[in-house]
């Protein structure tokens, strides 16, 4: 059937708007780079936030060295405050975008795209990685510089070990959960690997006895890790969710993973967090 015309006052005629069926009508769609979707800006906010906690974290140990100096040696130490400062960021950043793109490649693009999870995830890297940071990076001088990377490469190293243990154990794939918008299943994992790097962090810390005997004792410190396996299955699902056990051994993967309850998954990275500060709080 022809579209019907409309007569105008000066007698020429006009095609009405074609008709548009459902929502799709009744929204515009803002197109081009000047306004971000809101899942976007939200994306890209959880993201920094999480880069200013660690920057939060790095500064103040290197501070502490600074303050420790007084008289002439002063301005000296807060010279060398602000190098540890600025060399803890970096390496830090470094840290946490190769961890970004271990986790997944494209963990940036999703970001910038409005997938939340992903920015979860780049969070909670960049979280661990100062805790790792402010952990190893403090001293004066060149030797102490030199000594506080070393020590960092270490630990970034134990810690994405642990994250691989983790990711085995768990039933499903933390990264294609991620790909999927899976807040819940971010937010455990980002909960597991800021416990990591609690217990990794307090390993590295203390003082340097050569490098036999600290990684020796840096060694024994990391067996604390072991105490956050059997957490998803006994606080979390057991004891604090009352998931139950035996049959039901995978209903805690299921409610992150299928039914994606954040609710669950912040019950369960907030017990990974309160493990790790118990036990290091106790060793």
């Amino acid at each position: 059937m022809a579209n019907p015309t409309e007569v105008s006052g000066d007698g020429a005629t006009r095609e009405p708007p074609p008709a548009v069926d459902g929502a799709m009508g009744s929204e515009t769609i803002a197109t081009g780079d000047a306004v971000a979707p809101p899942d976007a800006t939200l994306a890209r906010a959880v993201r920094r936030a999480g880069g200013l906690i660690a920057v939060g974290l790095i500064v103040g140990p290197a501070v502490d060295g600074a303050v420790a100096e007084t008289g002439r040696r002063a301005g000296l130490g807060w010279a060398w405050a602000a190098a540890f400062a600025v060399c803890g960021t970096a390496v830090m950043a470094l840290g946490a975008a190769a961890a970004d793109r271990l986790f997944l490649p494209r963990l940036g693009r999703q970001i910038r795209a409005g997938n939340l999870a992903a920015a979860i995830v780049s969070a909670g890297h960049a979280i661990a990685f100062g805790i790792l940071t402010s952990a190893c990076f403090s001293g004066r001088g060149w030797p102490d510089l030199v000594l506080s990377a070393s020590f960092f490469v270490i630990t970034a190293v134990s810690l994405l070990g642990f994250q691989a243990l983790f990711r085995w154990r768990t039933r499903y794939a933390d990264d294609q959960e991620v790909l999927g918008q899976n807040a819940a299943a971010a937010l455990a994992f980002a909960g597991a690997t800021a416990a990591f790097a609690i217990i990794v962090g307090h390993a590295a810390e203390g003082e340097f006895l050569g490098w036999t005997r600290s990684l020796l004792a840096y060694g024994r410190a990391l067996l604390l890790a072991v105490a956050l396996y059997p957490v998803r299955q006994v606080v979390v699902q057991r004891w604090l969710l009352g998931l139950g056990s035996g049959g039901a051994a995978n209903a805690l993967d299921r409610a992150v993973a299928q039914a994606r309850d954040v609710r669950v998954a912040a019950v369960e990275a907030a017990a990974y967090l309160a493990i790790a500060l118990w036990a290091t709080g106790i060793a």
